[in-house]
């Protein structure tokens, strides 16, 4: 998927970057995703922004976690 959210949208877990059920990773990345949403909402002065910041920090984990 090229980009994670839409407007005032946010995929997260299995909707965003659903890993392969082989590694176990499921919940591991559901719990990292929303914790670094939750912070990225708080942290930063608008959704759009937040959304962004969560992508990027997101997307090598899921890479990762892909390549187990």
């Amino acid at each position: 998927m090229e980009c994670w959210s839409q407007g005032r949208v946010a995929l997260v877990n299995d909707a965003g970057y659903c890993p392969t059920r082989v590694t176990g990773m499921e919940t591991t990345l559901a719990l990292v995703g929303s914790y670094i949403l939750a912070g990225e909402i708080g942290r930063c002065q608008d959704h759009v922004e937040a959304f962004k910041q969560y992508e990027m920090l997101m997307r090598p984990i899921v890479t990762k976690a892909r390549k187990i």
